[in-house]
């Protein structure tokens, strides 16, 4: 798994966990994204706090993914990420719609 590939897993398990997750319609949410944010270019600055709230740099997290991917184990790592990102892309979420309101 080459690093663009395990962000790209990254970036589709987050969207799809917050889609399941959020208060919101997620057709609305991803609506309002798509307008007001650049997540394409946003990206990086959600990877690399979330490793840091593991304790781990962003590389140290793609190595324990080729790693749990080698030896065939749960994505752990992912999942963890996944389980940071949420919360703080949501956490933006709100605070952008209450600046629009």
């Amino acid at each position: 798994m080459q690093l663009e590939e395990f962000k790209s897993k990254l970036i589709d398990e987050t969207l799809n966990r917050w889609s399941n997750t959020t208060a919101y319609r997620w057709s609305d949410v991803f609506d309002y994204i798509c307008d007001y944010w650049d997540l394409d270019k946003e990206w990086e600055n959600y990877f690399n706090p979330a490793a840091k709230t593991l304790d781990k740099t962003f590389d140290e997290c793609y190595i324990i993914a080729l790693n749990e991917e080698k030896y065939r184990t749960e994505p752990r790592i992912l999942e963890n990420l996944v389980t940071v990102i949420v919360p703080m892309l949501e956490k933006r979420l709100e605070e952008s719609l209450g600046e629009k309101l």
